[in-house]
């Protein structure tokens, strides 16, 4: 009988940086006392983060405002120079700041402080969202929900193991009172099942060790293209800015295993709720008084308001927590 030496460990602090290199994204209305806007891992390249991906985050805390917008640098106290996008996609740097055309430099345009108050932009996908494709998969009649998302992936989208798999929700189930009304069951197979957050195109299949990290927010997934002649491929981008140095060097930026059957739209909500997390977007922890936008359900439509962290608090949660499985 042969006797195995313990496995390698994976690449992890042995062989890099102990600590993921952050980049800040900043409001340029708040004095430099204010919490960053939001904090990035600074994980790709050797030291940067993706443009397309910094861009987006920046988009949705600030309520899906994709058009006329920009990354600058302080040159000093009183200037500001434009950062255009990288010919390599890459956003190098330790401090941008974020503008919106329409808004002077101290003028606070108003930011969204959670989950629940951001709207689904269904006819409004940003780019290249709306240039990645997912084939269609028709399960057998008699399955649905887990069982259809075990049957279609069979094994874990992102290590590839078959053992210890389960089904993962896109957009988790503690968030089932956001889908109604953001109108988000007409990415469903069964729009008008009594559930339709297990819809199984709201799943996939990870592993239980990767899924839990998934649903602490450590990664996410996004649309990335190697240049500009290739069309996007779906990968794992690792986000909060003291990332897991072995899920950057295991799976950072790497494609999943073939995907069908899975919404774009499910994915990109999944994008925006991994976001929304103190570690990510610590903007609302001061103390100075805020532009919030916010929505209100009795009108369906968003309104700004001049809040407290406090009252900020108070009002971030609209739905109470969704626990049928």
């Amino acid at each position: 009988m042969v006797i195995l030496p313990p496995c390698a460990p994976p690449t992890s602090s042995a062989a890099i940086a102990t600590d993921v290199p952050r980049i800040k994204f900043r409001h340029p209305a708040y004095p430099d006392s204010a919490p960053d806007l939001l904090c990035l891992s600074a994980v790709d390249g050797d030291d940067g983060v993706d443009y397309d991906i910094a861009l987006l985050a920046c988009c949705i805390v600030t309520g899906n405002t994709w058009r006329d917008i920009s990354f600058a640098v302080k040159v000093n106290s009183h200037a500001v120079s434009h950062v255009s996008r990288p010919a390599n996609g890459v956003l190098r740097g330790r401090v941008f700041y974020f503008r919106l055309k329409g808004y002077e430099p101290n003028e606070k345009y108003p930011v969204i402080p959670s989950f629940d108050h951001w709207r689904f932009p269904h006819d409004e996908i940003p780019h290249l969202w709306s240039d990645l494709t997912i084939p269609h998969f028709a399960a057998p009649p008699i399955l649905k929900h887990k069982p259809a998302a075990m049957f279609r992936n069979k094994t874990c989208r992102m290590s590839g193991y078959v053992d210890a798999t389960e089904a993962a929700h896109l957009v988790p189930l503690a968030a089932g009172h956001w889908f109604n009304p953001n109108d988000i069951k007409r990415y469903c197979c069964l729009a008008y099942d009594a559930f339709p957050i297990n819809d199984e195109n709201n799943l996939l299949l990870l592993r239980k060790d990767i899924h839990h990290l998934f649903d602490q927010r450590r990664f996410t997934f996004a649309p990335k293209k190697p240049d500009d002649d290739t069309p996007p491929h779906l990968v794992t981008h690792v986000l909060p800015p003291h990332g897991s140095v072995e899920l950057v060097s295991l799976y950072h930026n790497r494609i999943l295993h073939p995907l069908s059957g899975v919404s774009v739209k499910l994915l990109l909500a999944r994008f925006a709720w991994s976001i929304f997390t103190d570690e990510i977007f610590p903007f609302f922890s001061g103390t100075q008084e805020y532009a919030v936008l916010l929505f209100d359900l009795e009108t369906g439509k968003a309104i700004t308001n001049r809040l407290r962290p406090s009252q900020i608090r108070a009002r971030s949660s609209m739905f109470e927590a969704f626990t049928r499985s």
